[in-house]
């Protein structure tokens, strides 16, 4: 007898059981940025340094600044105390000091060259962020960093026609196309190495590669997760001593601590059909059987639909033999996410005798 065979693929639907207390880690990388990441509630000191250095005397004069430290920690001499600060604002104040010429104040400046005269941090998160304003030497005072300046050619008082300003931002002056320079701002770390004011002819290039800016950070990195044996750390931020969580605990992201993993009723993932052929839409529902402050159902196609405790989404187009559907929702007292519910869709190959 011939025997024909006819090939039906079919997916049948197998629901799975229900993981209940499964904690899921959630990896957080460092922030990238001032506005959504660093934590500006307070002035946050700048460190380390400046070079300002040019190789031409001027009427026998040693031209340049040389180092000039940015916070009075760098020698662990603060008699007197001094920094130069990033406030709540964003603007840029305080002090530096150069051994060879004394005192360079940002903020609190009038009568700059061009623009604003205020040093401050500008930009956006998709532009990056920068400085902009002005500083200034105050050795071209004959007292303080106000004032009277010196004379250009008096004895003990020649300052060689220099008026002490340091631009932070090409832009100061209207463009950037004769001289491109500007202080580019990390959210956290250290200036790149081409960050650079301009002091005129004097001083040339400023350049803040020595300097660095480490701000506290939110939400403060305090704990890490220990899985199976391993460390994984919440790389959030880098202001806080790191600690592992011991087992059956998990590093909430809301309190910043070793927590008990949460345990959350379970869930259910609720196909619209049962039966379906490769290619087929179907819809998803879910519920989470608790109160959790968000869910996320994921599969191993590439689904992934951020929703609340309940909701309902269409798959992708079935074309895997197994197709696993995850419910994970976060705890909303802990910030810590539980795998809730799990489904899987199998495809079935079957031969029929005709």
């Amino acid at each position: 007898m011939l025997r024909s065979y006819r090939r039906d693929i079919w997916s049948a639907s197998i629901l799975g059981l229900s993981l209940l207390a499964i904690v899921t880690f959630l990896f957080l990388s460092h922030g990238e940025s001032l506005a959504s990441h660093t934590d500006f509630t307070q002035a946050v000191p700048l460190t380390g340094w400046m070079w300002a250095g040019a190789a031409a005397d001027i009427s026998g004069q040693k031209i340049g600044l040389g180092w000039i430290s940015l916070n009075c920690s760098n020698d662990n001499d603060c008699s007197p105390a001094y920094s130069v600060q990033i406030n709540p604002n964003l603007t840029v104040t305080g002090y530096g000091w150069s051994p060879y010429t004394g005192w360079v104040q940002f903020g609190g400046l009038s009568g700059c060259p061009a623009g604003n005269c205020t040093a401050r941090v500008t930009g956006s998160n998709a532009a990056g962020w920068e400085l902009s304003g002005w500083a200034r030497a105050c050795a071209v005072f004959v007292s303080g960093c106000s004032g009277t300046l010196k004379d250009n050619g008096a004895p003990g008082y020649a300052r060689g026609n220099w008026d002490g300003w340091i631009s932070l931002n090409c832009a100061n002056t209207g463009g950037c196309g004769t001289s491109n320079y500007k202080v580019s701002v990390p959210s956290v770390g250290g200036f790149t190495a081409g960050s650079n004011a301009w002091g005129s002819d004097v001083l040339g290039r400023v350049n803040f590669a020595f300097a660095d800016f480490n701000p506290p950070c939110t939400p403060h990195n305090t704990c890490s997760a220990d899985l199976s044996q391993s460390t994984a750390t919440n790389l959030w931020c880098t202001d806080g001593t790191p600690v592992d969580c011991s087992v059956g605990q998990t590093c909430s992201p809301v309190s910043g601590s070793c927590t008990a993993n949460p345990v959350m009723p379970p869930g259910e993932i609720i196909p619209s059909q049962t039966v379906v052929k490769p290619g087929d839409v179907i819809t998803i529902t879910w519920t989470s059987g608790g109160d959790p402050s968000s869910c996320t159902l994921t599969a191993n196609d590439g689904l992934n639909v951020i929703g609340g405790a309940t909701g309902s989404t269409d798959s992708n187009p079935i074309t895997l033999n197994r197709t696993i559907y995850t419910l994970t929702c976060t705890d909303a007292a802990t910030g810590i996410p539980v795998v809730v519910a799990s489904t899987t869709i199998m495809s079935i190959t079957r031969f029929e005798e005709t």
